[in-house]
């Protein structure tokens, strides 16, 4: 906005009025140099053209403020009052300033309706689709952030995920291979074989009387430290199998084998394992692992073999056709 005269001449004139004011008339005190500043500002906002039209109430309590500070009694007071009314002056001349701003704006948009092909109607239309263009630039910009800001935090969490999964594998591993390590120890006490049907653990002819299902005491060692190992892995469950050589009659072959197998389900059950884990089923003669004509063969052929079965296997379905 142009102003009529220069802001700080008018300053320097009314300081040096003010000085001749002391000098020649006798003036006892000099008002303060904010005092003297308040009044020019005010002298400035109220002869620039547009202010006090624009501004009529601040314009008004400004004036009150500066008479405030005229009348005031000591310097000090005066000072602060003064202060007070520069700061209602300069809110006086913005609040003018941007009202004369909203008409001018005003004004333009009155003559882009009545000069559609002037040269301001022109630099106003592109002015407009800079503004829009540059609105788009950035709403894709932003748009762009956010889908990568949203991309990395999936990256992430999926990073995140990825180590918890591999801490979980790590430590299902080493579970599993502490689990393993347990179980070689278990077989190598159990001096159990690791077979596709499971675990077999073999009681020879020696650990019953002869012709005989009872179990001999020296049996029961093994019994109990595979009652131990089955109350550790409740999952797993039995196949008793009772097998005999070929000597005799097949019928009694396959009585003596069921009977020794049952004797060995009785030990179990006698040591708290429950019923419902346990299989058995004698075969008799029908399935040598030596041969039935030399006397070593018939002893390994008379044996019980107790199958600890892969864990959620039911005997009923391992059972031989």
């Amino acid at each position: 906005m142009t102003n009529h005269f220069n802001y700080k001449s008018l300053i320097l004139i009314l300081t040096a009025a003010f000085t001749l004011c002391v000098f020649m008339f006798g003036c006892s005190t000099a008002p303060p140099p904010a005092l003297i500043k308040a009044r020019a500002a005010y002298e400035h906002a109220v002869s620039s053209p547009g202010i006090a039209e624009n501004a009529q109430v601040p314009m008004h309590e400004a004036k009150k403020a500066l008479a405030k500070a005229n009348e005031a009694d000591d310097e000090d007071e005066m000072t602060h009052l003064a202060s007070l009314a520069q700061k209602k002056i300069e809110y006086a001349v913005a609040v003018a300033e941007k009202n004369m701003a909203d008409k001018k704006i005003e004004q333009l948009d009155q003559e882009k309706h009545k000069v559609l092909l002037d040269t301001r109607q022109y630099e106003i239309e592109r002015a407009r689709k800079d503004a829009e263009l540059k609105a788009q630039e950035l709403e894709r910009k932003a748009m762009e952030a956010e889908a990568a800001q949203k991309k990395a935090q999936e990256a992430q969490m999926k990073a995140m995920k990825m180590q918890m999964e591999a801490e979980a594998a790590k430590k299902d591993a080493e579970a599993r291979a502490m689990e393993i390590e347990n179980l070689k120890k278990k077989l190598s006490e159990l001096q159990a074989t690791q077979t596709d049907r499971g675990l077999v653990l073999t009681l020879g002819d020696v650990l019953f009387a002869s012709g005989k299902s009872e179990l001999m005491p020296g049996a029961m060692l093994s019994i109990d430290k595979l009652v131990m190992f089955l109350k550790e892995n409740p999952k797993r469950n039995l196949l008793i199998e009772g097998h005999t050589d070929s000597v005799g009659s097949a019928m009694s072959n396959l009585a003596l084998s069921q009977q020794r197998a049952e004797s060995v389900r009785m030990a179990l059950l006698a040591r708290g394992l429950d019923n419902s884990r346990i299989t058995t089923r004698g075969y008799g003669e029908n399935y040598p692992i030596a041969d039935n004509s030399i006397n070593a063969g018939r002893q390994k052929n008379r044996r019980v073999e107790i199958i600890i079965l892969n864990e959620g296997i039911s005997g009923n379905s391992m059972l031989r056709n």
